[in-house]
């Protein structure tokens, strides 16, 4: 005799000599016939009143509670609800258009991904491959053009086209330190490509990639339009490191290349995890253009502050003076 068998063995408080094989589910407010929630096989024949729909088996509920919907459990107010959890559960061959559905949903969204994968390492390559914008932007700074203009006339002994070189020369070495600056950040903005495609970065951001499919829930969209409509674009956050940079690199700071360097090259590094932060506001005021300032300028204004300062300090010595 097993586990399950032992359990009908519990006997009727009615007929004594039957066990009890069923729960009756109506609602009893009385105390006195509570006992009739248990009910043998004799109860139900003698017992007119008790209805189909109120009566569960017992044994129903011991071998399968744990594995299927029992039908009339547990009481609700409209029972067909379970009726057709059932025969959603039951209907075997509506299952395979669904799954046929979702397997080749995700077989389309894989090649689609791929694709685009594709096609961005593409981009990528011929970006770093293609240095036409850091000859152009040099050409702009350097003025080689102009310079192989004149040399091109001279060769026809055309005498004016030495005094334009004479210019040239002059303007270009009154520019020395603005263009050693902007071939500078040329420079370094190389620099930092190359050390964006570093191992460690690259993992970074492979990591950063697939946490964003870990986080996809097609169960927790309940409006697909708006999910739609509403993405924020995932490369947002890169318009704020330069922002960043700027704040740094400001002249008034004089901060060093190398420091300036260093600082861009981590915040590459946690670019991707920036996208989880809120950067709507980065200044409360419209920041002040020391870059368009030049030294002389920039040393005028160190010469005002430094006198603001010392006059503060002298009123401070006055107040504790008079204090005294």
């Amino acid at each position: 005799m097993n586990i399950v068998q032992k359990e009908f063995e519990i006997k009727c408080s009615q007929h004594p000599q039957q066990p009890i094989i069923f729960i009756n589910t109506k609602q009893s407010l009385d105390v006195q016939d509570q006992q009739s929630a248990y009910l043998c096989e004799l109860c139900l024949s003698e017992n007119l009143t008790f209805s189909a729909a109120q009566i569960i088996s017992i044994k129903q509920i011991i071998e399968n509670g744990d594995k299927q919907i029992i039908q009339k459990w547990p009481p609700l107010n409209n029972q067909q609800i379970l009726q057709d959890l059932i025969l959603k559960i039951d209907q075997g061959g509506n299952k395979k258009p669904i799954e046929s559905q979702i397997i080749i949903f995700f077989t389309e969204l894989k090649e689609e991904i791929l694709k685009q994968l594709d096609a961005y390492q593409k981009k990528i390559i011929n970006y770093v491959s293609d240095h036409s914008q850091i000859i152009e932007r040099y050409q702009k700074i350097s003025k080689i053009n102009e310079l192989r203009d004149i040399l091109i006339e001279n060769k026809q002994n055309n005498l004016s086209k030495i005094e334009d070189l004479s210019k040239l020369l002059t303007d270009l070495h009154s520019k020395k330190e603005k263009n050693t600056q902007l071939l500078s950040d040329i420079m370094n903005r190389y620099s930092l490509l190359e050390d964006r495609f570093k191992q460690e970065n690259l993992i970074c951001f492979k990591n950063y990639v697939l946490s964003i499919f870990k986080k996809l829930d097609l169960f927790c969209i309940d409006d697909f339009q708006g999910f739609q409509q509403n993405q924020i674009p995932l490369n947002d956050n890169q318009k704020y490191i330069p922002q960043i940079m700027k704040l740094i690199s400001n002249k008034t700071n004089y901060c060093s290349d190398e420091f300036l360097k260093t600082i861009n090259e981590q915040l590459t590094k946690v670019e991707p995890f920036m996208a989880q932060q809120n950067f709507d506001q980065i200044c409360e005021k419209y920041p002040i253009q020391f870059d368009d300032l030049g030294n002389e300028e920039l040393d005028l204004i160190n010469k005002q502050v430094d006198h603001m300062i010392k006059l503060k300090k002298k009123q401070r010595i006055l107040q504790l003076n008079n204090k005294i």
